[in-house]
């Protein structure tokens, strides 16, 4: 009964940093894109 138990408490483990890194990833994107977003804006603003 131990053993299920802590191999299920490893899968979820490997399954929490999976999620965990799909996030961040998530985060990194969205902070590109403001970026993105900033850079775009300043170029208008500079061509008025």
């Amino acid at each position: 009964m131990y053993c299920i138990l802590q191999y299920a408490l490893k899968f979820f483990k490997k399954i929490m940093l999976k999620i965990g890194e799909y996030a961040r990833i998530r985060e990194i994107n969205k902070l590109e894109f403001e970026v993105e977003i900033c850079m775009k804006y300043e170029k208008y603003i500079a061509m008025k």
